[in-house]
């Protein structure tokens, strides 16, 4: 009996390190829980031996392609005290959500797990909207009302326009009779669609085109255009998990912004979730999560994030 008590407690101690210890510095992001052990991957490892060159390796753990090295917490809670950081709590969501969330951003309806790469992709810095010429004012109008809409109710997610294309890291723009310049050849759809860029996790830039000149007519033009809008702030697929005329639904009838296209892109800009997490470690870390609030469902379980 004592034996299988020591051992219980053993798991218990090797699944807290685990669990509460994954690093992602290229986001500075964390999972926090107090424990004697931490696992970092290589480049915070060096950046932790510049500031604490007597800490040493004590072994290491591959999770996916990433080669984790095991050190003694205290050289990266030290590390952590000089930087800016902020704690958010776990933000426990439900099966069915996670699947549609998993349909939505790493396309698993679609990609099998095991060829599955994709990565959480979202905008850090503020989306910078410039409209070209062509764009009617009453489009630019709706489409920065409802910009402002979808902001103002999503942490994070700051969106602006402005008037010198120099100034800014998103495009919009319609192409017409008189204005024919192509922002974005890289849009292979000739009638509509969008173009991010991204540096690891965040976007960093984006064009968004609507050709009118093979058009059905106004209402379709600005459909088209609030419906790429939407999916470019995550870089989103969709899910047939969701009832139709959502943004993220499956359904191509008109969309309308819904309550679940909400929820959605609020937990994607959550800071009570990792950021930048492929699929294998978005599933691990809840897993290791809902394990540990299983076993005590009043732990106190925290992401810290660097701002």
């Amino acid at each position: 009996m004592k034996k299988q008590k020591n051992l219980k407690i053993k798991q218990i101690t090797i699944l807290s390190f685990i669990i509460n210890t994954l690093l992602i510095f290229s986001l500075q992001s964390q999972i926090h829980i107090k424990s004697e052990y931490a696992y970092v991957n290589k480049e915070s490892f060096k950046k932790i031996k510049l500031d604490s060159p007597e800490v040493q390796s004590l072994g290491y753990q591959v999770l996916n392609t990433d080669t984790l090295i095991k050190i003694e917490n205290k050289y990266l809670e030290k590390f952590n005290a000089k930087r800016k950081r902020i704690r958010v709590p776990y933000e426990f969501k439900d099966s069915t959500f996670l699947d549609i969330y998993k349909n939505v951003v790493y396309r698993t309806h679609l990609t099998p797990k095991e060829k599955n790469k994709w990565r959480m992709k979202l905008w850090k810095d503020t989306l910078k909207v410039y409209f070209n010429n062509a764009v009617p004012k009453s489009h630019k109008q709706s489409l920065m009302k409802f910009a402002d809409k979808v902001s103002k109710k999503v942490d994070s997610l700051n969106i602006v326009q402005v008037n010198d294309i120099n100034d800014s890291n998103y495009i919009i723009y319609y192409i017409d009779d008189k204005t024919k310049i192509d922002y974005e050849l890289a849009i292979e759809n000739e009638r509509a669609g969008y173009y991010i860029r991204w540096d690891g996790a965040w976007i960093t830039k984006c064009r968004l085109k609507i050709n009118t000149l093979s058009s059905l007519g106004d209402l379709e033009d600005m459909v088209l255009l609030k419906y790429y809008f939407f999916l470019s702030l995550g870089y989103f697929s969709y899910s047939n998990q969701i009832t139709p005329k959502a943004y993220l639904s499956s359904s191509r009838e008109i969309s309308k912004l819904t309550e679940i296209d909400l929820e959605i892109l609020k937990y994607h800009y959550s800071y009570g979730i990792c950021k930048g997490t492929d699929l294998e470690t978005f599933e691990y870390q809840h897993r290791k999560m809902k394990e540990s609030l299983k076993e005590n469902p009043n732990n106190k379980l925290y992401f810290s994030h660097s701002y």
